[in-house]
């Protein structure tokens, strides 16, 4: 793999995420010469089992540009673009992260099969499409700071549905790492489970060290939530209290996801059956008094589909691994599963994030965008 070389743009910009869990294809136009509209899309959930120009981007430019979403097949988690890159120009199908700063394309055509080495063993990465990294981090090095206009605030708009949110959005402050300026980092308050009071997070997920360890990075790249051990501890006994459908030990030592409830389900609708089954609401408390209400489906996952009208859901957080909290970084991941039927705005010239909740398969539905 090797870094697409670029120079880049020193610009104030802002950028409109919209997070939603669907495939279709981006039909939205827009005839403003200061927009940038690039498609992304959503692949399908899987659960694991525990030339010298290539600098050249023909379909990107600040004007409407045309569709560059193509249909995906059945992968792992990820929101993915299509890129035309070089001269002449080649599609290829990146992962879009916001936890990374660099753009890693393949430096030619793939022949070797990795999977015919010797000491070769899956990590659970992929050696097939998409094959390469878009790189949306905060960085000088990442697309919206190259792609932006150095004169003016540009707007750069992924997915298939703009609409004007800064009104009805609330907005918590980007924190400042000096020791890691290319990530994304908010600052968590707490979380509140069902009805109980709210959980005060420690201090080290809204402010740094000197060595610019802590706070909370929110990341598209990530799948699931990842809390501190003894602060995720707490959300884990604080929902074993509330919940009182049976344990589903079996699959959280198959899946290795810390909670599995086995729950009733008549209708044989795992999404459904989440919402009419009285499982607890959890609240993000974020920074400037952003309150996040999630619903279960940001919460739970129906491990396998339903049978004998009874489904198994797993709770999709997980606790930083040790060595994480050892080496350092941020002290907590805001994943993209919890992000789910929320929309995204990274404000990058005022320094904050908003969210706003919405329902994306009404929305997408309403443009005759959801594929059934």
């Amino acid at each position: 793999m090797n870094m697409l070389p670029t120079s880049f743009i020193n610009v104030s910009l802002f950028l409109l995420l919209v997070t939603a869990f669907y495939s279709c294809q981006s039909l939205a136009k827009f005839n403003n010469p200061s927009y940038l509209v690039l498609g992304i899309t959503h692949s399908r959930n899987v659960i694991p089992q525990k030339s010298s120009n290539t600098s050249k981007m023909v379909e990107i430019q600040s004007e409407p540009v045309s569709d560059v979403v193509e249909q995906l097949r059945e992968i792992r988690d990820g929101y993915l673009m299509s890129l035309n890159l070089g001269t002449p120009p080649q599609g290829i199908q990146v992962y879009m992260d916001t936890g990374s700063d660099l753009t890693w394309v393949p430096c030619g055509n793939l022949t070797f099969d990795c999977s015919e080495c010797d000491q070769y063993y899956r990590i659970r990465s992929t050696h097939r499409e998409p094959l390469g990294i878009a790189g949306f981090g905060r960085g000088p090095l990442s697309l919206p700071a190259q792609l932006g206009n150095p004169n003016v605030s540009s707007l750069l708009i992924l997915g298939d549905m703009f609409t004007t949110l800064e009104n009805s959005s609330q907005f918590t402050p980007l924190l400042a790492n000096l020791e890691y300026p290319n990530y994304y980092y908010i600052g968590l308050e707490g979380i509140t489970v069902g009805n109980a009071s709210m959980k005060q997070a420690p201090t080290n997920l809204r402010e740094f060290d000197a060595e610019g360890n802590g706070g909370m990075m929110i990341d598209s790249g990530t799948t699931y939530t990842h809390l501190p051990k003894p602060f995720y501890s707490e959300l884990l006994s604080d929902l074993q209290s509330i919940i009182q459908y049976p344990r589903a030990t079996d699959q959280e030592a198959q899946t290795e996801f810390d909670l599995c409830y086995k729950i009733p389900c008549p209708s044989n609708n795992a999404t459904i059956c989440m919402d009419d089954n009285e499982l607890p609401s959890i609240t993000f408390h974020f920074m400037d008094n952003v309150t996040l209400v999630l619903p279960n489906a940001n919460h739970f996952y129906a491990i396998r589909p339903p049978s004998n009208s009874t489904v198994v859901i797993c709770l999709l957080y997980q606790g930083m691994d040790e060595d994480d909290e050892e080496e350092g970084g941020p002290a907590a991941v805001f994943g993209s599963f919890q992000q789910q039927n929320v929309e995204v705005i990274y404000d990058l010239g005022k320094e904050r994030i908003g969210f706003k909740q919405v329902d994306c398969t009404i929305a997408a539905a309403s443009q005759g965008l959801h594929k059934s």
